[in-house]
């Protein structure tokens, strides 16, 4: 019985980490060739193309803050694999997810770009995580009131203001907001009148910038 039951834990452990690892390259490649052939914005590109733009991270009015790793950020997506722990079973239940992203800047040499979208897929390092009190409350907020029988990995991904970082998306014209002016803003020159959007057909793509 209790061969069976580690054979069964380590069976179900493996599972989890292949899906997660399986979901988290998907949307990386996902992000990944976007962001390596999408054409830089230029002076010719016209309103609607699929431009990329590498700068800065500015904030432009809010900021939000990471549920698992409390990490002041403008986008920021937490996911976690959840499954049963019971001796030979495995059973995959519905994963808790929440993406949040409010518009922000990209400050380039030559341009100033606000970044705007419903949906983005992301090729960015996993944002190290401590503590198990956030894991616990991001659980709780989707619905898993009590974790007795069950298991989950989590993982996190956040868009930090002064991050460098490579943005393609859906070009837009003539955006009339003026940036709100701090420490983490952007701090000369005109508001933007370029904005990248994204959504579920043609979500953002965000990667750090090639070095």
């Amino acid at each position: 019985m209790a061969v069976s039951y580690v054979l069964g834990a380590l069976v179900s452990a493996a599972r989890t980490a292949v899906m997660a690892l399986g979901g988290r390259l998907t949307e990386r490649w996902r992000a990944r060739y976007q962001l390596s052939t999408r054409p830089l914005l230029s002076t010719d590109s016209a309103e609607g193309d699929h431009v990329r733009v590498t700068g800065v991270v500015r904030v432009l009015d809010d900021t939000l803050i990471a549920p698992l790793s409390g990490r002041t950020c403008v986008a920021y997506r937490a996911r976690a694999t959840v499954h049963t722990v019971r001796p030979g079973t495995y059973v995959l239940l519905p994963k808790p997810d929440s993406f949040v992203l409010v518009p922000f800047l990209i400050e380039g040499t030559d341009h100033v770009v606000l970044i705007d979208g419903d949906r983005a897929v992301f090729d960015l390092p996993l944002t190290k995580l401590t503590g198990s009190e956030r894991q616990q409350r991001f659980m709780t907020l989707h619905g898993y009131t009590s974790q007795l029988g069950v298991g989950a990995s989590f993982r996190e991904v956040v868009v930090e203001p002064g991050m460098v970082v490579t943005v393609a998306g859906v070009l837009m014209r003539d955006v009339a907001l003026a940036p709100t002016v701090d420490e983490s803003t952007f701090r000369a020159g005109p508001p933007p009148t370029l904005r990248l959007s994204g959504n579920r057909e043609h979500p953002l793509a965000i990667g750090l910038a090639p070095r």
